[in-house]
């Protein structure tokens, strides 16, 4: 998905000027697409023609996208622009890229152009209530001294004049409204014009009324407002439709709270309820913070790691103490990078089911490719029973002086002690075997390993797969990765390398007392504590 991007599109909506947050796109069902960077501005406007469905969709007149700024407090305002050609389109994907960690995907606003059939229904109710409305609106007394009486009569010429105007003059747009610069709005000389009241952030604070467009959006708020203060709070209720936190402390010496719940009608999240900033202090200097969790790291370090997949552990710790000023371990930023580049590349449930495509799609570029891959069934509730034939080349090899055994089947290339599979050369037990029965320990070797097989490789031509939006569709088995085989996420990584006769060790220590130095106990039921014990109480 690195040369594709996801755009939402809004249509049939409003355009809000005046929010927290700066332009906002509302309507009641966004459309999600999927374009290459690499499409062109008419290829775009028929994409979003042909998801949308509607007759009137044919017809696009103009296309808006939202981006963002940073502002004071780290805060984020968007602004829009109009996308009129293919420059201004790579612009737009120009800005995207720039704040990916920021925004997922691409806001569009789409307006249609008024067909004939809707220029005549809006023409027909103009000319049907323009007379009921002049009649209502305006009526003319006959200046015949009956001024008090009160009676005022209709000018009979009155209903010919607003007949003719409204046949004579059709109801068109006006053409001011297609040149519209939604980005003047939001200079400080045209503040007598608005309308609504935007709440301001002082010092980086919260305000009640502040609007947030997504429950994530005030989750990670909150978490960097907290951060950058060094201070912390409780979660008392998260629900899909509010948000509700405390200070640790509230109660004894903070009052801090927020709350935040999802208005429907505005399409946003509103802090409904604040007590203004912290007033408590923290007792102890920590080089870590609680909220400094894996998921606000690796939304901070995912630019770095798109760039670099391979960026050390190290940087990610220098980049996290230069943006939040906090010192973490060596632990959490591994599994920050480990969970950035699965947002950007995939996780391994991902990749796994990408490899039956990707063969088939390179078999499909290259028709002389041969794709071999060793897979097994997945458990779907019933008992899977394997059978193995022992008959004939098999050999029971003993090691000295150890005295293990190990059962070699040089008919299916096996051997107990594993590395006949894995490295597809003989084993030493294999050696012994072959040395046993003057036997040519060649034959048992891959063919990966022969230098005609190399030359055949390489003399083939390799042909580019292309773009994946070009490769066929896919209708085969879906596969799964074996959850047994994945990585231990946590302690130390189990070993792998097969131990032999020099890899002889003691796997425990016996426990031994810190205290007297004995073995067999700890310090905790040493008894030479207990007797300490004894005597600081006797004193």
């Amino acid at each position: 998905m690195s040369d594709r991007v996801v755009l939402k599109l809004f249509y049939f909506g409003q355009i809000l000027l005046e929010t927290a947050e700066g332009v906002k796109f509302i309507c009641e069902s966004p459309v999600d697409i999927v374009i290459p960077f690499i499409i062109s501005f008419k290829e775009i406007k028929g994409v979003i023609s042909e998801k949308i469905g509607f007759e009137r969709a044919r017809n696009i007149s103009c296309i808006l996208y939202r981006y963002p700024i940073q502002v004071f407090g780290g805060f984020v305002q968007y602004q829009s622009k109009y996308v009129t050609d293919d420059a201004s389109m790579q612009e737009m994907f120009s800005m995207y890229i720039e704040n990916r960690s920021q925004i997922s995907f691409i806001e569009l606003y789409v307006e249609f152009e008024q067909s004939e059939a809707d220029r005549n229904i809006l023409q027909e109710d103009y000319n049907s209530d323009s007379e009921e409305e002049f009649e209502s609106n305006y009526e003319f007394a006959i200046p015949d001294g009956d001024e008090d009486q009160g009676e005022r009569t209709m000018c009979p010429d009155v209903t010919k004049v607003a007949n003719a105007l409204a046949n004579e003059v059709p109801f068109e747009e006006p053409s001011f409204m297609r040149v519209l610069d939604l980005e003047a709005m939001h200079v400080p000389e045209f503040l007598e014009y608005m309308t609504a009241e935007i709440p301001m952030v002082a010092d980086s604070e919260f305000v009640v009324g502040m609007e947030f467009s997504s429950r994530e959006a005030v989750i990670k708020a909150v978490k960097e407002y907290t951060i950058r203060r060094s201070v912390d709070y409780r979660v008392y209720e998260s629900e899909p439709l509010t948000f509700y936190a405390k200070c640790t402390q509230y109660g004894s010496r903070c009052d801090w709270l927020i709350r935040v719940s999802l208005i429907s009608r505005k399409y946003c999240w509103v802090i409904r309820r604040y007590n203004g900033s912290h007033t408590c202090t923290t007792a102890t200097i920590s080089q870590d913070h609680s909220k400094l969790d894996t998921i606000t790291i690796a939304e901070a370090i995912k630019p770095l790691v798109e760039v670099d997949p391979s960026l050390k552990v190290k940087s990610v710790i220098a980049e996290v103490q230069s943006k939040f000023n906090y010192t973490i371990s060596y632990w959490k930023a591994w599994l920050a990078k480990q969970r950035a580049i699965e947002k950007i590349f995939g996780g391994w449930e991902a990749s796994y089911e990408a490899l039956p495509i990707w063969f088939e799609a390179m078999c499909h570029k290259e028709p002389s490719a041969v794709v071999h891959f060793e897979t097994m069934p997945a458990y779907q509730g019933d008992d899977l029973v394997s059978c193995f034939d022992r008959q004939n080349e098999v050999f029971e090899v003993r090691e000295m002086p150890s005295g293990q055994e190990f059962a070699v089947d040089l008919r299916s290339l096996r051997c107990d002690c594993g590395e006949f599979q894995v490295d597809r050369i003989p084993c030493r037990h294999v050696f012994a075997c072959c040395a046993n029965q003057r036997l040519d320990w060649r034959l048992y070797v891959h063919d990966v390993y022969k230098m005609d097989q190399v030359q055949q490789v390489y003399r083939a031509r390799f042909r580019p797969l292309g773009n994946p939006t070009t490769w066929p569709a896919y209708n085969g088995p879906r596969f799964i990765p074996n959850p047994y085989m994945r990585r231990v996420s946590k302690g130390r990584p189990r070993m792998t390398r097969f131990l032999n006769e020099m890899d002889t060790r003691m796997l425990r220590r016996p426990r031994r007392c810190t205290l007297c130095g004995a073995e067999g106990h700890s310090r905790s039921r040493c008894r030479r504590s207990v007797g300490s014990n004894t005597n600081r109480e006797a004193l």
